[in-house]
């Protein structure tokens, strides 16, 4: 059955693919940690529709970001209950990248939209815990 990308292909890569894969499945290893990606205001944005949140969120996620939330705080406390690293990431434009949007707007270093969700700080201010007991949309910053 061909894939959508086989016509992208070169015979060299063709010849790699049919070879099969040469290395022997692995798991997880022994230095695994959770990494959460963006889970940053902008980019969750409010738990309604995208369409109707893109004056104040342009790149948020809305409902579907939301619904991640409670896999997430279950991943998230089971990483903790086992010692795992958790690693947090957000998206920023920071002014030296010339940026357009990098001095203001959405993501802009100075946002405060571009904080994590629920103020992220490490364990003791997990945006989870916040989102389970804020306001509508889960925004609460933790003091």
């Amino acid at each position: 059955m061909a894939r959508v990308w086989d016509r992208f292909l070169t015979e060299n890569d063709r010849l790699v693919i049919a070879g099969g894969n040469l290395r022997a499945p692995k798991g997880p290893g022994r230095k695994s940690a959770l990494l959460l990606i963006d889970m940053q205001i902008t980019a969750i944005g409010d738990d309604m529709p995208i369409h109707e949140q893109r004056d104040r969120y342009p790149g948020a996620c809305g409902p579907q970001a939301h619904a991640a939330i409670p896999v997430q705080q279950r991943l998230l406390a089971a990483a903790r209950a086992t010692g795992m690293p958790v690693i947090y990431s957000k998206h920023v434009f920071h002014p030296y990248t010339g940026m357009a949007k990098a001095a203001s707007g959405v993501f802009a270093a100075a946002d405060p939209g571009s904080a994590p969700w629920g103020g992220v700080r490490g364990r003791a201010r997990s945006p989870w815990r916040s989102a389970a007991r804020g306001r509508a949309g889960g925004h609460r910053a933790s003091s």
